[in-house]
């Protein structure tokens, strides 16, 4: 909702900056957080108030190859950020976007998804916020939306109220749901950067 309040540039410390009440950050917690922060304009870490306590991206080999994976994710994005970025500059329109900058006229993308917020216009992220979650349910502006890493668009699911479409995918913890507008293309460097 910060963009809604005209920041049009931010991100979040991935896995969260742990105070003296809060939980320590989970190893899903971190792959979770790390997925979907490759989506943000600013992908950062932050081992918190609590170092030793808080997983991180170096804590085991598994979460390592999982964020050097989505640090690749994010770095290939950064034609799509750069034009994002301009056009808050020109328009004021924030790079992650409330769903109701996008769709107004879909009101169930603002009133019941979990979460749900755009990258831009054309990306849709639904990251996971239950621990334990195996899949999630994902409300769509409308059938046809392509997973970022899948192959085919997804079914049209079934129609839910505020005008949208509703679609339960597959949420393991080390992916994120992301889905890419139908009829949209995505620029991409065109190799990671290393």
């Amino acid at each position: 909702h910060v963009g809604l309040g005209g920041v049009a540039l931010f991100g979040s410390d991935i896995a969260g900056f742990t105070s003296a009440v809060s939980p320590f950050t989970t190893k899903e917690l971190f792959l979770r957080w790390s997925a979907a922060g490759a989506f943000h304009p600013l992908m950062r870490t932050h081992h918190g108030s609590n170092e030793c306590g808080n997983w991180a991206f170096d804590r085991d080999e598994e979460t390592l190859l999982h964020y050097r994976r989505y640090a690749s994710v994010h770095t290939l994005l950064f034609p799509t950020f750069r034009a994002l970025a301009d056009e808050a500059t020109a328009r004021g329109l924030p790079i992650l976007r409330h769903p109701y900058l996008v769709e107004p006229t879909r009101a169930g993308l603002w009133r019941e998804a979990e979460a749900e917020h755009f990258v831009g216009d054309d990306l849709l992220l639904a990251p996971v916020l239950q621990a334990g979650a195996t899949s999630r349910a994902v409300l769509l502006p409308e059938p046809g939306w392509w997973p970022l890493f899948g192959t085919a668009p997804l079914d049209a699911g079934s129609a839910a109220a505020g005008n949208v479409w509703r679609v339960e995918v597959a949420a393991a913890p080390t992916e994120v749901p992301v889905f890419v507008r139908p009829g949209s293309s995505l620029e991409l460097l065109a190799e990671v950067v290393d």
